[in-house]
């Protein structure tokens, strides 16, 4: 028997079943799974639709335990009605940001206010680029275009004709001889007396607004001057229940815990698992309609070269050949940083990438000795500033496979033989030995 199917019919179950899937794909993402977890058996592979649902950021696959502290960390802070500071830090790649975005995405469905600011220069991104005025003018919920409102409202927040003085000097307010003269009068203590008033009179405006958490992503890029002003805000519990998340990168300053952050919980994000790096590498295909299980090699090469690392593993499954081609994001972090660092230095971690992941000082002191480097512990010490490679005790190595390829890989090949010689030297030396 044959049932006539109007046109109009077929439309409307196809769109019955796009309504399905974003359903069903809201729900996985709540939940951190994979959308054929939730619907097997389903006889239409849930990876044909997965291109119509709203685009967000990728899944924290392994971030469970990372993003339940922040939760923790949260709850913490609105029971004992007292401000609180976190930490989270790791590696170029680690997931920081969509840690953090996937954080704020569940208070965003809670209905809680948040803030958001960043470092980052990338035109492509709408979140706030951090600077000191940009902190206090959000926290006021003001423009700071209408410079009428904004002092209005200055002197209705602060506390003190000082306060708002000061506020007003950090935000770029035009100000008189008169004034300019009394803040320069201000003795050092004093002025941070100041500033943690400031600190003090805006979290308890911003919880006033029902302000749940404050996020500054990238905090390895500050200057001194943020780095002094965003301090007064955490280094004291004020009492007022608000989360403030501090992400770094581990590089410069960053390479350990700074001082100004010892008080605060902190994260390190550590690789993911190989079954987290598989639910992850099989989202990223599905995200763009590609069915994982025709792209089996793709993904056991990626997940192998990524070592844990999520952006690594983004980068090498879309990747012409992802078994030998290096990440292209990260080449050209790596071409930054060389280009910006003292050519002793990239001759350095060249001539060790060479010798392998792991390295030790005899062979930087070989290095120092045929290059003339006056100074070796200080260029070790700019070595390991420089965030690619960390001490292993009691040698040295890369943050990460990849990261000593692509240095290998910058290489000339009039340099490869001098390293090469200077490395025979040595072989020679201890044989002779």
């Amino acid at each position: 028997m044959r049932i006539p199917v109007s046109v109009s019919s077929v439309k409307r179950a196809e769109a019955g079943k796009r309504v399905l899937y974003r359903t069903l794909s809201n729900l996985a993402d709540y939940f951190q799974v994979s959308p054929d977890t939730l619907l097997p058996n389903t006889p239409i592979p849930t990876w044909l639709y997965k291109h119509l649902s709203e685009q967000k950021s990728a899944p924290c696959y392994g971030r469970e335990w990372e993003l339940q502290q922040l939760h923790t960390l949260l709850n913490n802070a609105e029971r004992q009605r007292k401000s609180k500071t976190t930490y989270v830090h790791g590696m170029i790649g680690m997931g920081k940001s969509n840690l953090v975005d996937t954080f704020l995405n569940h208070l965003k469905a809670a209905k809680k206010r948040t803030l958001k600011f960043t470092t980052s220069t990338n035109p492509t991104q709408s979140i706030d680029h951090f600077s000191v005025s940009m902190l206090i003018q959000q926290l006021l919920l003001t423009d700071l275009n209408d410079e009428l409102a904004l002092r209005n409202k200055m002197h209705l927040v602060f506390s003190s004709p000082i306060g708002c003085l000061r506020a007003s000097q950090l935000v770029g307010l035009t100000l008189n001889q008169h004034q300019w003269t009394t803040i320069k009068r201000l003795s050092s203590s004093r002025l941070q007396e100041v500033d943690r008033l400031i600190a003090k009179d805006l979290l308890s405006y911003a919880t006033h607004k029902k302000l749940s958490v404050i996020v500054l992503d990238g905090a390895h890029l500050l200057s001194h001057i943020d780095i002094e002003f965003i301090r007064t805000f955490i280094q004291y519990e004020y009492a007022y229940p608000i989360l403030f998340i501090i992400s770094a990168q581990e590089v410069g300053n960053f390479t350990n815990v700074p001082d100004w952050l010892s008080l605060a919980h902190t994260i390190r994000l550590k690789p993911i698992d190989t079954l987290s790096s598989n639910k992850l590498a099989n989202t990223f295909l599905l995200t763009q309609g590609l069915c994982p299980i025709k792209n089996r090699f793709r993904i056991e090469s990626s997940i192998e070269r990524a070592c844990g690392n999520p952006s690594f593993l983004k980068q090498l499954l879309f990747a012409p050949f992802p078994e030998t081609s290096d990440p292209e994001a990260l080449q050209q972090v790596i071409s930054t940083l060389l280009s910006e660092m003292p050519e002793q230095l990239v001759k350095l971690l060249r001539f060790v990438s060479l010798i392998g992941i792991f390295f030790n000082t005899e062979q930087i002191q070989l290095f120092s000795c045929h290059a003339n480097i006056k100074s070796p512990l200080c260029i070790q010490q700019r070595m390991l500033h420089s965030g690619l490679v960390i001490q292993s005790s009691p040698d040295y190595k890369f943050i990460h496979p990849l990261v000593r390829d692509v240095i290998k890989n910058t290489i000339s090949e009039n340099e490869i033989d001098w390293y090469k010689q200077l490395l025979i030297d040595k072989t020679q030396h201890v044989n002779r030995i």
